[in-house]
Parts: structure tokens; sequence; C-alpha cells
């Protein structure tokens, strides 16, 4: 067995990495400049996925890594019975495959007229091609057509938060950061970018302070209501009051569209004391 067919063996059967998870970056085009999306929980596409399971872009990949096992089977079925040649051990390809060794794959984002868009995501794949004392080398491959094939680009109509870009130009100082720092947040609800708020550094960190504080509170909340149905659960015989109600757990997408509700009015409340 050579080389590369070991390294494709040995990385097609690694445990499953999902696509959508740690690995993936999110890149956003705004003005015609790229910048890395903060990793916010929930993602943009992650939130996309979890409101629509069926379009979720690894099930593509495992309906793939399921043809190649079938294809490799009935390929090794003919060969011990005397028909064709062996098959190679390269049982999914290796496309197919979440991004290995830290490379990540990508979704890209763009604004245009107003609006935020999906308009690539990219995986990458090790170039058995290029194996070099320096190092393994890598492919990436736009998979947007075959996961969205009626979409070339799609709308992020899901998708209602704050984007956070930042530019740091100057000089860098030693504990107190860069001597010009520009914070650009666009507040979008439902893929349409309804209005930018441009910040300076101190705005900013003002801004994430009052931002913690209120997250504090929050999550401060639902600890107390948590604490409070696990009573009742433990105590079956006390009689519930008429206007209690359970309490149910916010999702991901609910407690980020909260917080996303708190900051706006932090933003909008800096716009008139101003």
């Amino acid at each position: 067995m050579g080389m590369k067919t070991m390294l494709a063996l040995v990385l097609c059967l690694w445990g499953a990495v999902g696509l959508l998870g740690r690995s993936l970056t999110e890149r956003l085009v705004y003005e015609g400049k790229e910048h890395i999306v903060p990793q916010y929980d929930p993602n943009l596409l992650g939130s996309f996925i979890r409101q629509n399971p069926d379009k979720d872009p690894e099930k593509y990949f495992q309906r793939k890594r399921k043809e190649a096992r079938q294809k490799h089977e009935e390929a090794m079925r003919k060969y011990e019975e005397g028909e064709g040649d062996k098959p190679s051990y390269d049982l999914i390809p290796i496309e197919y495959r979440s991004s290995w060794g830290g490379h990540e794959n990508t979704a890209t984002f763009e604004v245009r007229d107003e609006q935020l868009f999906l308009t690539d995501i990219q995986v990458a794949y090790p170039d058995f091609d290029r194996i070099e004392e320096s190092g393994m080398h890598w492919k990436y491959r736009s998979i947007m057509a075959e996961t969205f094939p009626d979409n070339p680009v799609l709308k992020v109509d899901w998708w209602t938060g704050l984007l956070t870009l930042s530019s740091y130009d100057g000089e860098w100082i030693e504990g107190s950061g860069w001597t010009h720092e520009k914070h650009s947040l666009l507040e979008i609800r439902k893929g349409n970018v309804i209005k930018t708020h441009n910040l300076t550094r101190d705005e900013y960190e003002t801004f994430k302070a009052k931002r913690y504080e209120i997250l504090k509170k929050y999550e401060r909340g639902l600890y107390e209501k948590r604490v409070h149905e696990i009573y009742k659960q433990s105590a079956p015989l006390r009689e519930k009051k008429e206007d209690e109600e359970d309490f149910v757990e916010p999702t991901k997408d609910e407690r980020a569209l909260y917080m996303f509700e708190q900051e706006v009015k932090i933003l909008n409340n800096r716009q008139e004391n101003l």
C-alpha cells in the first residue's frame, strides 16, 4: 500500500467531524473589504441549520459517504467473485470530509444593497499530490451549488442580530491598545441591514460593559427559574398557584434574540444622549 493510499485510508476512517462544528470560519464582505465574523453562538449558518435541519450540508456529505461505501463494497464483492480489479482503499473521497489538522471550512457572507447574503461554502481537504517535507498542502472546493442547488446566493433572512466589524490602525501601545480604533455594528433583522452603529474604542468598551451586565442579570434570572422549577418537581404535593407557569428553557436562538434587543436599546440610548 502506497503512502498516499495509507494516508487516505487513515483520514477516511477518522472519527467524523461535523461541517458546522468549531472548524467553521465565517467571513463577511462589506463595502469591498473582508472581515472575520466573531464566533457568536448561535453563528449565522448554525442558526439556519437549527431552523432548517433538512438543509444541513453535512447530510449531503453523509449521503456521499454512504454512496462511496456501497460502491466500494459492491466492487469488493465482484473482485472476490473473480470480476474486475481489487478496489482502492480510498473508501470515501477525501473532499467529502470536513477539515483536517486545523484547516478550516469557510462560509462567506456579503452585504449587498443593505441585505445580507450567503455566497459560498468551501471545504478544505488534503492535497495528496503535494506531500512535501514542509508538511501537507490543502485544496479548497466550493460546495454551495451542491448543498443549495436552487440558490446561487442565499439571503440570510433567518438571522437577526448584530455583526461587529472592527478596524485597528495607528500604533499599538501596551496596556492601552491601538491609538486609532473603529467599530461598526451592523443591526440586522431577518437579513436586512437596518442601521450601522459606528463606535470609538471608548464607546465600544462602554457598550460591552453594559451588555455584560445585562447578560449577567439575564443568566441569573434563568438560573433562579431553573432552581424554582427543580423545587416544584421535588415537592409534588405543593399546591400550584393559579397564575403560576412552568419554566421553559429558552433555545439558543431565543436567548440570542433577547440579547440583541437589549444591545439595540443600549446603542439607541447612546445616540439619544449625544
